[in-house]
């Protein structure tokens, strides 16, 4: 097993006995679940793992995953089951096959999941100049730039036209490095908008369900956006902070956006320099962002008349003394004061878990802490291909 997890484990895909197994076990489940309507068909959960027995390093994963989605679609059909099957490009099957064609793609549906991506930017249909660097066997580096991974799509949309969405991690562990929320809402508004441009016609959000400290403003941009992509990102804040915040909406709605302006996403993601005194600056600035805040959060979280609004406001009380904690911890690190950064995330880990009775149904603290704290642990940071940047 590799690293001891059946789920991440791949199999000798070269054997057909192998596949018949996987074959014959996805068959019966859609042939006892005829209500499904669409059955995902994946490999592994895990990258550069895959055998290298003298016939499986003759082709790709790819190839062996589309004779294995070919020799499903044959095993329904002898099943007399219509079931769809969406077949997943991530990771080492964002590789096109060299050989393998889906024999009837009328079966099928295709999701992309560009799990290694920055979500700095948003999606990108101009590939232009791209070149897609060779399949090597367990030695992958994964493209964190956004028309790389497009340009993986489109080489396997040459080979599928069928119908297809994207699988996406906004909300997984990204949020945490926009702790305002703001931004990873615009960038999803842009995402959903964006994704007729690359032939697909929605999304699924892999993603904790506990995403909604300070805000819930990037569920509610994903939800209302997939239904009608022509809808206005600020409308939609508006919107949103007006329902959830009351009459002081607005003025929380800049607060937030404020609070993402400063920590600087794109500097939280690693794709600047940890030591600048340009972060130092705006981590200093968040504590006064707060100070000047904090009042109108405290007299609306005393509030009675909307219960709903009140609790709202509350959540904020707690997420200001996590900034303030976390900007201190930041600015420790930006100034290159490695051990004194990694005694202030310290204590920013002992306030979110001392007080996640108070706010765990809308905050999943644990993938906070898994999350930041690779920030101060005294180790280069590497990108998803494990290559250090």
């Amino acid at each position: 097993m590799w690293h001891g997890v059946p789920l991440n484990t791949n199999l000798c895909f070269s054997n057909p006995e192998a596949r018949k197994l996987m074959v014959r076990h996805a068959a019966d489940y859609a042939e006892a679940n005829r209500h499904i309507d669409m059955l995902h068909f994946w490999l592994a959960d895990a990258f550069n793992n895959h055998c290298e027995c003298d016939n499986c390093v003759k082709t790709l994963p790819s190839d062996y995953y589309v004779m294995l989605l070919n020799e499903l679609d044959e095993e329904l059909a002898a099943r007399e089951l219509d079931t769809k099957v969406v077949f997943l490009l991530y990771l080492d099957l964002l590789w096109v096959p060299q050989t393998e064609t889906l024999r009837n793609p009328d079966r099928f549906i295709l999701l992309f999941a560009p799990i290694s991506r920055t979500y700095s930017v948003s999606y990108e249909a101009d590939t232009t100049g791209i070149e897609l660097p060779p399949y090597v066997r367990n030695r992958l580096k994964f493209p964190s730039g956004i028309r790389e991974n497009v340009a993986h799509l489109k080489a396997w949309q040459r080979l599928f036209d069928g119908d297809g969405f994207a699988y996406e991690y906004h909300h997984m562990w990204d949020h945490y490095y926009d702790p305002g929320y703001y931004e990873m809402a615009k960038r999803i508004g842009e995402d959903v908008k964006n994704l007729k441009k690359l032939g697909l016609n929605g999304m699924i959000s892999d993603q904790t369900q506990r995403s909604f400290l300070p805000t819930g403003l990037g569920m509610y941009v994903l939800g209302k956006t997939l239904w009608n992509d022509n809808a206005s990102f600020q409308t939609l804040a508006e919107d949103y902070f007006k329902s959830a915040f009351g009459e002081k909406g607005n003025d929380c709605m800049t607060y937030m956006e404020t609070i993402s302006d400063l920590f600087d996403p794109p500097y939280m993601r690693g794709e600047k320099p940890p030591v600048s005194a340009e972060a130092a600056e705006k981590m200093r600035r968040v504590r006064e962002v707060v100070r000047q805040f904090r009042p109108v959060i405290e007299r609306n979280a005393a509030s009675s008349a909307d219960r709903c609004i009140s609790k709202s406001w509350e959540y904020l009380l707690y997420h200001a003394d996590i900034v303030c904690l976390l900007a201190d911890a930041l600015e420790a690190r930006a100034e290159g004061e490695t051990e004194e950064a990694r005694k202030r995330w310290d204590k920013v880990a002992d306030y979110v878990w001392r007080h996640e009775d108070s706010y765990q149904p809308v905050f999943d603290v644990y993938l906070f802490v898994q999350t930041l704290q690779k920030m101060f642990q005294d180790k280069r940071k590497t990108n998803f291909g494990g290559e250090v940047v």
